[in-house]
């Protein structure tokens, strides 16, 4: 229920209003009979409304207690009087009141001047409270908010502009909006503030651009802007924000020197263990001179193949220039294809085949990957085809599609298979243990398939 103050010098008239007023369904909080008398009630009650008569007894009229009224209070008033001439109105409107009602008048006038006025003053409230919010919200960012008129002249000035260029908003306001930039780099704000001034129409903005922005004691600076514009009665207008990047530059910086640091580091690294897997495999080779064993000198094969193995890896990686990462496809196929080289007893018997997609694995994956093929392969070429039997050889790597999470490793041969008695899992060969742990290391689970030769099918997560 609104809450209602109503003032005339004239008890009869205040009594009437009361009573109609209370009919209307609002709230009459007190009576007042002078322009003084109706200040002070208002302070006092701070009612929703005021229904004010112009010319009363005392030293302030109804129109100078409304503008004490308005100015301290801010509560509406509608002024009711006899007196409708221009010099009344004119003093009136400089007031600004809700309503105009000339005595005398009908309930139904008097209901609806109350009621539009109540309208509109919180209309006004609403519009001045989300201003504020707005200006404080502005005013306090701490980015820097700036604001243009047509011409491009700056009209508002947050404080963290201030903070920013280390001018106040009195020396910024007034200025050319591209003051802010050195000047070289003026001529690209000005020709979009001249575009859109001269167009009426937004100019092409929103985007973040990196500038060099300009101090007041004409110090250079890596600055963001970002200019958009809007249209007012066909009028561009401008809002610059700004913000001071140096201390993410000097972090960016800091993190780029790190990282070429981190990257000759890691070259460093990768050269030391691409030469002491050389060594190790030339000194195996060395040791051949001196075995007489031919099942040592087989595991020794076996083992500086192994070597072979990762050293392969290490090379794709400095040849590719990505530590992190490996062409996981063209290594497979150089390890494959030395191999089939060194092992095949017949290569015009046996008939390679791979089916591999192109894919990047990281190193801790691709390493343990490559050496369970390398072993699957080898064995496949040792003991699938004994004697002159031909056959082939296939590999496959495939990359998770669809809803498969997994990529799948896939070594099959059309041998003379597995004996049934073999269980691969706890076989005592070196090859198969080796096989068993590094599928474990990646994780991955391994499933053979003995029907027309041997299929050993390995996944792991992507």
């Amino acid at each position: 229920m609104a809450r209602i103050l109503v003032v005339d010098d004239e008890a009869a008239i205040t009594t009437h209003l009361e009573e109609r007023l209370t009919r209307m369904g609002y709230e009459v909080v007190a009576r007042a009979s002078s322009g003084e008398s109706a200040v002070e009630t208002a302070r006092r009650l701070r009612p929703d409304l005021i229904l004010m008569d112009i010319v009363m007894h005392g030293r302030l009229d109804g129109i100078e207690a409304a503008r004490v009224i308005r100015k301290e209070l801010d509560i509406p008033v509608v002024f009711l009087t006899a007196y409708g001439d221009e010099t009344f109105i004119s003093r009136a409107k400089n007031v600004e009141p809700l309503g105009y009602v000339i005595k005398p008048f009908q309930e139904s006038a008097l209901r609806a001047a109350v009621e539009v006025a109540l309208y509109n003053a919180g209309v006004s409230k609403k519009m001045r409270d989300s201003e504020e919010q707005w200006r404080l919200l502005a005013e306090n960012m701490s980015e820097g908010i700036i604001l243009a008129d047509c011409i491009g002249k700056i009209f508002f000035w947050n404080k963290g502009a201030e903070s920013i260029f280390h001018y106040r908003a009195s020396e910024a306001i007034g200025q050319p909006l591209h003051f802010i930039l050195p000047e070289g780099q003026r001529a690209s704000l000005q020709e979009k503030i001249e575009l859109a001034t001269s167009s009426g129409k937004p100019a092409p903005g929103g985007k973040w651009e990196e500038v060099v922005g300009l101090r007041k004691d004409w110090s250079k600076f890596p600055l963001e802007i970002c200019l958009t514009t809007w249209v007012l009665r066909g009028k561009a207008l401008f809002i610059c924000l700004v913000r001071d990047i140096s201390e993410r530059k000097r972090t960016e910086d800091g993190i780029k020197a790190s990282l070429r640091e981190k990257e000759r580091l890691l070259v460093d690294i990768q050269e030391q263990v691409q030469n002491n897997l050389r060594a190790i495999y030339s000194l195996i080779d060395l040791q051949f001179e001196y075995l007489k064993d031919k099942k040592a000198i087989t595991m020794l094969k076996e083992n500086r193949e192994r070597i072979r193995s990762i050293s392969l890896m290490h090379e794709k990686l400095n040849q590719d220039k990505v530590l992190a990462r490996i062409d996981f496809a063209t290594y497979l196929r150089n390890v494959a294809h030395r191999l089939f080289e060194a092992l095949s007893p017949d290569p015009s018997a046996i008939e390679f085949k791979l089916d591999l997609d192109e894919v990047f694995l990281d190193i801790r994956t691709a390493i343990p990957c490559g050496l369970i093929a390398s072993e699957l392969i080898s064995n496949s070429l040792k003991y699938a085809f004994p004697g002159a039997r031909k056959g082939e050889v296939c590999v496959e790597f495939h990359r998770p599609t669809g809803a498969e999470i997994q990529y799948s490793l896939i070594v099959k041969d059309d041998g003379v298979g597995l004996p049934k008695e073999v269980d691969f899992r706890k076989a005592k060969s070196m090859g198969f243990q080796i096989v068993t742990d590094l599928v474990a290391q990646l994780p991955g689970k391994i499933k053979l398939d003995r029907r027309g030769g041997t299929k050993f099918m390995i996944t792991f997560p992507a």
